[in-house]
């Protein structure tokens, strides 16, 4: 599936979604075309980027698929929630 579809799915923004591939949370199938590179995004990469957002890794090579919290999620630092605004809320 397209960036589009994805962001809709997850409630992610397009930004939010390049970093965590960059970070290698969450690895789509890549093209290029045009010198631009696109993404085709499986139903295993929409879950892969919301568990990135809630702070959780995956690991596939782990035989329990074990779930671990990240070392600087929000939860981990005691910090609220966001909250749905832009810069400054």
């Amino acid at each position: 599936m397209k960036m589009k579809q994805v962001c809709q799915l997850t409630g992610l923004t397009e930004r939010t979604v390049r970093f965590y591939v960059e970070k290698e949370l969450c690895a789509p199938e890549t093209r290029w075309m045009d010198q631009r590179k696109y993404y085709d995004f499986s139903k295993e990469n929409v879950e892969e980027l919301r568990q990135a957002e809630k702070g959780l890794f995956f690991y596939p090579g782990d035989p329990d698929n074990a779930q671990q919290p990240r070392a600087d999620s929000r939860d981990s630092q005691n910090l609220p929630p966001r909250s749905g605004g832009g810069r400054g809320s």
